[in-house]
């Protein structure tokens, strides 16, 4: 009897052992959700497990861009257990599907951001807030790298929306045109607007089936190519510029005397045929008329032109290309509020993104993967250290989406062709805005920048009527608080 009452009192011990043990464990297991929880994880998003994470990016595909996937893959697998998934929105379907993508609830994870709309993208609460806990947690040194300085630049009412890039990589508009067609006309060099149009005209008068200069949508990068000695740098959609040569004075293109200098190139070039005639806002351009021999000349920025003097070196070697700077000794940059990548709004797997993005910030050999392909394959790196293009590079050339290049540190030298500013001045005054806290009706801006100010641009609409319809339409959306906002925020 004694013995049952001793057997049944150790019982009763190991029975409330194992409940507090119980209580204690699912306690842990409570506080470790709720922590992964406030930080966008889920328990099994953790480094053990394998993560697909899709990312939908702006631009082409490059050709060889799955072998390198694969390879970036391997790391990403090893490192923090994830799997990428990209997804390109070409230029022809960006506009609609970018912000379809959003509307609609597809299934993705990451994005990169789209230049010139981040204050809107923030304001439509597509991207996610991202807090210090959460960078302090999955992308420590990012964090450390970026709070001090880029994360003022970005901020929206105290909230960081994005991860910046912080590799200023150049963006200066450059055009790339046919030497041999140039030597052809006797003129050699262009290094004037005069000395451009004289080519337009002889490919016009000569050649057949080719025009001088192919161009659509909006001709915005028309006007940094043109303008580019007079220092404007475009801060956003609207044509607001920052004057780097009067001490960052902000302006508005419209209201200014150049865009009616500018107007007035455009319409000429028009009506002598050097452009397309009644250039669609709608028509994509792209470098393949170009390459085709459609299209005596070629608007892009440095890099792609870069890319593409390379590759008709070698596949088309005859056309001798040559390109036009105008003179242009100043280095434009992409600034960080223009160029990075953010979290959707809602995702579950917001750890392992801001993991990814600490990947690309701090791993040398996925940085390079990303930014310039397959080494021995599209590049070699030379005694010197520095970044030297292969027979290959056509198919993975250097930066062909400035969305990998995250951090300037990683950066591999590079020696451009075309001769530019060697220095890069960095002077920003690219800062967001809260658009939440301003009366602005944004679809209705972005609808007249697209119906009236792109077609503007493109020469085929008058200017004179159709200016001052837009300045009064856009006065009503509630532009002048929206411009009042931006000279302030320029201020800091």
């Amino acid at each position: 009897m004694r013995k049952n009452v001793i057997h049944h009192k150790i019982f009763h011990k190991i029975v409330i052992l194992l409940c507090i043990t119980f209580i204690l464990t699912s306690c842990r297991y409570d506080s470790k959700i709720k922590q992964s929880t406030e930080l966008g994880i889920v328990p099994s998003d953790t480094k053990d497990s394998m993560v697909k994470l899709k990312m939908l990016i702006i631009g082409a595909e490059p050709l060889d861009f799955e072998d390198v996937l694969i390879d970036a893959n391997k790391i990403l697998n090893k490192e923090i257990g994830v799997e990428l998934i990209v997804e390109f929105l070409e230029k022809e379907v960006l506009e609609s599907k970018y912000h379809a993508n959003f509307a609609g609830g597809a299934d993705f994870d990451l994005v990169q951001c789209y230049p010139y709309h981040y204050n809107q993208y923030v304001a439509k609460s597509a991207y996610m807030k991202l807090t210090d806990d959460m960078f302090s947690k999955c992308a420590p040194v990012t964090y450390e790298r970026l709070r001090e300085s880029i994360f003022n630049e970005i901020s929206v009412d105290n909230n960081i929306y994005m991860v910046p890039s912080s590799g200023y990589l150049p963006r200066q508009q450059l055009l790339i045109v046919r030497g041999d067609l140039l030597r052809q006309s006797g003129i050699y060099t262009i290094d004037t607007i005069e000395e451009l149009e004289d080519y337009f005209d002889y490919i016009k008068e000569n050649v057949s089936n080719m025009i001088p200069l192919d161009i659509g949508y909006n001709a915005y990068n028309l006007f940094d190519f043109l303008y580019a000695k007079k220092g404007l740098e475009r801060y956003d959609d609207s044509l607001f510029m920052i004057d780097k040569k009067d001490d960052n004075k902000v302006l508005w293109l419209p209201d200014n005397e150049l865009f009616i200098d500018y107007f007035n190139i455009i319409s000429k070039w028009s009506l002598e045929e050097y452009i397309p005639f009644n250039a669609s806002s709608k028509k994509i351009v792209n470098k393949d008329k170009f390459l085709e021999g459609k299209s005596a000349s070629y608007l892009g920025n440095i890099y792609e032109i870069e890319n593409i003097k390379c590759y008709v070196n070698k596949k088309n070697p005859q056309y001798k290309p040559y390109v036009v700077t105008l003179g242009c000794n100043l280095n434009q940059v992409r600034y960080p509020m223009d160029n990075g990548i953010a979290i959707k709004n809602g995702t579950t797997n917001a750890a392992k993104c801001l993991q990814f993005i600490e990947e690309i910030n701090t791993n040398k050999d996925l940085f390079r993967l990303l930014n310039y392909g397959i080494k021995g394959i599209h590049y070699k790196i030379s005694k010197e250290g520095n970044y030297v293009p292969l027979v290959m590079s056509y198919r993975y050339p250097i930066y062909n989406n400035y969305v990998w290049c995250m951090n300037r540190k990683l950066m591999l030298p590079y020696e451009f062709t075309t001769e530019i500013a060697d220095k890069i001045v960095i002077n920003n005054r690219h800062k967001a805005i809260d658009m939440k806290s301003i009366d602005i009706k944004l679809d209705e801006i972005d609808t007249l920048n697209k119906n009236l100010l792109y077609p503007i641009t493109l020469g085929n609409i008058d200017i004179t009527e159709n200016l001052s319809v837009y300045k009064k339409k856009m006065e009503e959306a509630g532009f002048n608080l929206y411009n009042r906002e931006v000279i302030r925020c320029s201020d800091y």
